[in-house]
């Protein structure tokens, strides 16, 4: 398992101990899935979007963890995790160790539906 940067676990506990344990749910081949979104992007806030995001969280939730980030606010979070995008909304969906795949936009769940079925 990787360790966050030294001036993170000096400075900041609660940032250090996100990082371990997202860290550690993908080391230790937990499936999770990565929403990450940013509070002025209209698309991330779209119903349809939304909506569709609630179904597959749902559906999946006792098989998933599921793990909300904000581009803002959850910057540090994200760079030390290695999934900071260009682009919002986006996901990113690990099974068993492994990156399945990125997921951009919001006419994404079909896909998203498809991997996730196929890897639990």
């Amino acid at each position: 398992m990787r360790k966050a940067p030294i001036v993170i676990q000096q400075f900041d506990n609660e940032l250090d101990t996100k990082f371990k344990e997202y860290d550690g749910d993908i080391a230790n081949k937990i499936n999770i899935l990565f929403k990450v979104s940013m509070k002025s992007c209209s698309a991330c806030k779209s119903k349809a979007y939304l909506d569709s995001y609630e179904l597959i969280k749902n559906k999946y939730s006792s098989s998933i963890k599921f793990v909300e980030l904000d581009v803002e606010k959850d910057k540090k979070l994200l760079a030390m995790l290695d999934i900071l995008e260009n682009a919002v909304p986006y996901i990113k969906f690990f099974s068993k160790g492994k990156l399945i795949n990125t997921y951009t936009g919001v006419s994404i769940f079909k896909k998203l539906d498809e991997d996730i079925k196929r890897c639990i």
